[in-house]
């Protein structure tokens, strides 16, 4: 597949992707947009046109679909759309697509039942001038639009007046074809809505050049291929297609073009190949390049990234390590100074710690203090055994507490105990009370009484008794859900069997229902067909151009009831009327056939006359009717001579009565329009045959001369004949009859050589200016009455035209008004289906009545297995009263769930008893302890007392003083003490801070000088980047 392929995929991928979102916007309700730089169409439209109001048909990619039941117009929209407004001509004949000329556009307008009617039919054309939307690799593609359309108002029984409008406004958008109460525009509204956005014209001609002109630019060549379109478009076209007809019509329409154009064309796509294999080539290149750069612009900008960030990120670490190298180089600088200060400090502490260690040494030499310290022992003693005391005491208070408490709960565990048995006896009387059947109850109580008898040994063996009552109600509800199985298949049963019976009695009831409805149908039938029948003798009876050719009603009405009864192959009046209508049609074309060409004839002799009349009033010269011998470029060719007639003239004396027959038999024996060459001979209207020359012919005796009765005019010298040669040509031609081989006479009579006759005239037309003359007036006035005449007969033979084309309404009205058989048929269609109905409800009656007795049979069945069942299970009389069982086993269930968590709390309050009665003996055990040992310490508080006043009361207030002065030195001392030992660890703390620092600073220079070196790296790189122009690449 080569690039060529790609793109032309490409572009169709694109454009058909384009039109599916045209008919999503069609489907949308939007306005259809063009997709391609040609013509195509994107709507039509039809308003009061045949039944469409104001319909409007989308096109998708230039295509139409319709689709519909037959009636529906599908054939009328095509008719009045296209090619009509392609054509512009409303004839039937190029309108209808079967060429029917009975059918006349007007009726399209007012159908059956309007008088007077507007409408309009209009197409709309798109395209875009460009393929922005399908390739994007343009400017903004503009869209394009031109709407053609044809305005029609009929009145009835007047022609139909027509009216063109082609126009770039966009109908519904831009352009309303209706006013604002809904008409449809008039010519002149139409035209004043336009303005100068379009143009309107009332000729089918000036409208087929504007829709050229602006779609095709085809010239002469329009005309013949919408003839071609409208040949090609007739129905059946193949089963009768004239290949003559059709390859002169191809021929005609599509005329071979020049050799020479042809050659430039083939050289041009020859051409044309080599630039679209170089174009592809040069867009694969760029593809390829375009494909490098998109990855390696990514991998450079990437790279230009990491460079920066890299740079960014060194200059950070750089200025990180020289921040925290000079916060260290601060800290160091200030932990030395508190260093000294502590080391000051402590040298001061350890003076006066000297001191205070000398005074306490003397203070304790001195015999006072023994007995100080004698009575400081005891001191201490007495205060210590206060405080054990004290504690004693609190202990056997607080042992007295919990023995009050103990004997408390001793009381209300008894108390719990005895309402948790009665809770639990009330709780086996409530389970056994709802429990259900008998059986049931009897191995509850069985299982649980001893519980309630035999105290806590028996309540441990509570989870044997809970299994085995728990099995017992899997049995009975199992049991009981077998029972409802059997209940629902009863149940079940017998639910079919109703709705069997109700089956049956609908059955029957439909049954019955059909029996009427056949009998109101085949009277409906009847009713139909009898007022049918006298629709069609009252339309029979009507008078209408079709009433001379229907047959007489007798044998018809037989023909036409025994198929009415039937309904089979075709109505007999359809052949009737279609016999008659063909039998008119043809009266009426033959006589319009007749009409017709009785005016076209009319019309060429007004032309013809016309002709005349405009020569003769323009006072062109009167000449003799050409012969069709006669051979104009011989005369044409000659530059000397002329013919008779323009050389002579009526001698004065000659009668007026007399000169038309002169003319006349000059005329008829061909002298009068004869050659007179300057030499004198005079030829025929051809010039080969010369008729006589002056100087071979003898004169004339005067009195029989010619010139008795015509003369030279004066202005013969101008046609290059003199006088003389005309004068000697008037005496060898004779005048009566004998006179010469060549005369004339006054009564019309001639001779010319062998040929001989007569002819007459009322009045002379080309011999002498005066005769001329007068001719032309005449002429003028003849012309004038018969041209009335001939408008008097046309106007006759159109207005038989347009009476024949009426009667063909009135032919096709009286056809519309048949009687139609549609309800007859209905009728007859109902009767058929009735009949079907009321079969199918019989056997269906049969069928429901068979089901009905099988259910009957299982229900039997199903109701003895059931109750066989409930008698094995135990569960006689519950089998009617299984959900009121699955309650109370549920209830019993539940209540029982109750009685266990009775019974364990039952077993709970006995441990609880137990355990309270072991407190309370460990209580007053305690209690007795506590007591024995406050009496000991009361009695040796009571000896540490007393000797200690004997002592004091012997030593006096000297060992007082010296105490206090004791007491003073030794808190002296502890206070200096502590001061020196946290003046050494502040002094310790310091030493460490600073060799931490030293550390730290050395490591933060290194750190400094290595970031600094990576910051230089960083920078370099980047430069060399930037200096290959890698980064302007990375950032277009």
């Amino acid at each position: 597949m080569n690039s060529r392929d790609v793109t032309s995929d490409a572009l169709e991928t694109s454009v058909h992707t384009a039109l599916a979102q045209a008919a999503e916007r069609i489907i949308a309700g939007e306005l259809p947009i063009p997709v391609r730089e040609r013509w195509q169409p994107l709507r039509m439209g039809l308003m009061n046109l045949f039944l469409f109001e104001d319909e409007r048909f989308p096109f998708a990619d230039g295509r139409l679909l319709l689709r519909g039941t037959n009636g529906t117009g599908k054939s009328r929209v095509l008719a009045m759309t296209l090619p009509l407004l392609l054509d512009g001509s409303l004839k039937p004949n190029r309108v209808e697509p079967d060429r029917d000329s009975t059918r006349q556009v007007a009726w399209n307008l007012l159908m059956d039942d309007q008088n007077s009617r507007t409408g309009y039919s209009w197409l709309e054309f798109g395209r875009i001038d460009g393929q922005e939307s399908v390739e994007g690799n343009g400017s903004l593609a503009e869209a394009q639009y031109l709407t053609i359309g044809c305005g029609m108002k009929a009145v009835r029984g007047q022609p139909i007046k027509p009216w063109f409008f082609v126009t770039d406004l966009r109908v519904n958008e831009s352009l309303d074809l209706k006013s604002a109460d809904g008409v449809p525009l008039t010519l002149r509204q139409l035209t004043e809505s336009l303005a100068d956005r379009g143009q309107v014209v009332e000729t089918a001609r000036d409208y087929r050049r504007l829709v050229d002109e602006r779609l095709f630019r085809l010239g002469e060549r329009y005309d013949p291929l919408i003839d071609l379109l409208l040949q090609l478009r007739q129905p059946q076209l193949a089963k009768k297609l004239d290949l003559e007809q059709l390859e002169s019509a191809l021929r005609s329409a599509l005329p071979p073009l020049p050799e020479s154009l042809l050659d430039d064309a083939a050289e041009a796509f020859r051409d044309l190949d080599q630039y679209r294999a170089s174009l592809a080539a040069d867009r694969q290149t760029l593809e390829d390049v375009t494909k490098f750069l998109r990855p390696y612009r990514d991998h450079v900008q990437r790279g230009t990234l990491r460079a920066a960030k890299r740079l960014t990120r060194a200059n950070s670490e750089y200025e990180k390590a020289q921040r925290e190298l000079r916060q260290a180089s601060e800290r160091l600088e200030l932990n030395r100074r508190e260093l000294q200060t502590e080391e000051t400090r402590q040298r001061e502490l350890r003076v006066r710690l000297a001191a205070t260690e000398a005074a306490l040494d003397a203070l304790k030499s001195r015999p006072e203090v023994q007995d100080a310290e004698r009575l400081d022992q005891l001191q201490q003693s007495i205060e210590r055994q206060r405080k054990e005391l004290a504690e004693t005491e609190q202990d056997r208070q607080r042992s007295a507490d919990e023995l009050k408490t103990a004997n408390d709960r001793c009381e209300q565990a008894a108390s719990e105990l005895k309402r948790h048995q009665d809770a639990a006896a009330e709780s086996s009387a409530n389970a056994t009370a709802t429990a259900a059947p008998d059986a049931l109850v009897n191995r509850h109580r069985e299982l649980t009484n001893p519980f309630l008898a035999n105290g806590l040994a028996d309540v441990k063996k509570v989870s044997s008794a809970q299994s085995k009552l728990t099995e017992n109600i899997r049995h009975w509800r199992k049991a009981t859900e077998h029972l409802a199985s059997r209940n629902g298949e009863v149940a079940t049963a017998q639910g079919k069997l109703r709705d069997a019976s109700k089956d049956t009695n609908k059955a029957k009831q439909q049954m019955d229902q059909c029996v009427e409805l056949l009998a109101d149908a085949e009277a409906a039938e009847n009713a139909e067909r009898e007022r049918l029948w006298d629709a069609i003798v009252k339309w029979y009876q009507t008078e209408s151009p079709l009433q001379s050719h229907l047959p007489t009603l007798g044998p018809f009405s037989d023909d036409w009831h025994r198929w009415a009864e039937t309904l089979f192959a075709s109505d007999p009046l359809d052949a009737v009327i279609t016999l008659a209508e063909q039998q008119t049609e043809r009266r009426f074309a033959q006589e319009e056939s007749v009409l017709v060409q009785q005016f076209e004839q009319h019309e060429l002799c007004d032309a013809l006359l016309a002709s005349e009349q405009r020569q003769l009033e323009s006072g062109a010269s009167i000449e003799p009717p050409a012969p069709y011998t006669r051979d104009d470029a011989f005369r044409e060719q000659q530059t000397t001579g002329a013919p008779l007639w323009q050389l002579i003239d009526f001698v004065s004396d000659v009668p007026a009565s007399e000169r038309p027959n002169w003319e006349a038999a000059l005329e008829s024996s061909g002298l009068l329009d004869a050659w007179l060459s300057a030499d004198g001979t005079l030829s025929d209207a051809n010039g080969q045959d010369t008729q006589l020359a002056i100087a071979d012919e003898p004169a004339l005796p005067l009195e029989r001369q010619l010139r008795r009765v015509l003369r030279v005019t004066e202005n013969c010298t101008q046609h290059g004949v003199s006088a003389s040669i005309v004068d000697a040509l008037l005496t060898v031609i004779g005048v009566g009859e004998g006179a010469g081989r060549i005369w004339v006479d006054r009564d019309g009579r001639w001779q010319n050589g062998p040929l001989h006759g007569c002819w007459t005239k009322p009045l002379a037309q080309f011999v002498g200016d005066d005769a001329r003359t007068q001719w032309r007036a005449v002429r003028l006035a003849e012309i004038v009455v018969e041209r009335e005449h001939i408008q008097i007969e046309m106007t006759r033979a159109n207005a038989r035209i347009e009476e024949i084309n009426g009667l063909r309404i009135q032919v096709v009205e009286h056809r519309t008004r048949v009687p139609s058989t549609t309800a007859l048929f209905q009728r007859h269609a109902d009767t058929n289906a009735k009949q079907t109905q009321l079969d199918q409800a019989s056997q269906r009656h049969r069928d429901c009545e068979t089901v009905e007795q099988e259910h009957r049979d299982r229900v039997t069945s199903l109701i003895q297995r059931r109750d066989q069942d409930a008698a094995d299970l135990g569960l006689t009389g519950w089998v009617e009263k299984l959900d009121e069982l699955r309650q109370r086993l549920g209830d019993y269930e539940s209540k029982l769930q109750v009685f266990w968590a009775m019974l364990e709390s039952l077993a709970s309050a006995y441990i609880r008893l137990d355990e309270a009665g072991q407190r309370l003996d460990n209580a007053s055990k305690q209690q007795q302890m506590l007591q024995r040992r406050r009496d000991d310490k009361q009695i040796e508080l009571t000896k540490d007392e007393v000797k200690y006043r004997e002592l004091n009361a012997a030593t006096g207030q000297a060992v007082a003083e010296i105490m206090r002065r004791l007491e003073s030195q030794r808190a002296a001392k502890k206070t200096l003490d502590n001061d020196v030992e946290g003046c050494n660890q502040q002094i310790i703390a310091h030493h460490t801070a600073i060799g931490a620092l030293e550390s730290k600073l050395q490591q933060f220079e290194e750190m400094s000088q290595k970031s600094d070196e990576v910051r230089h790296e960083a920078a370099d790189w980047f430069s060399t980047i930037g200096s290959h122009g890698l980064i302007d690449f990375a950032v277009d």
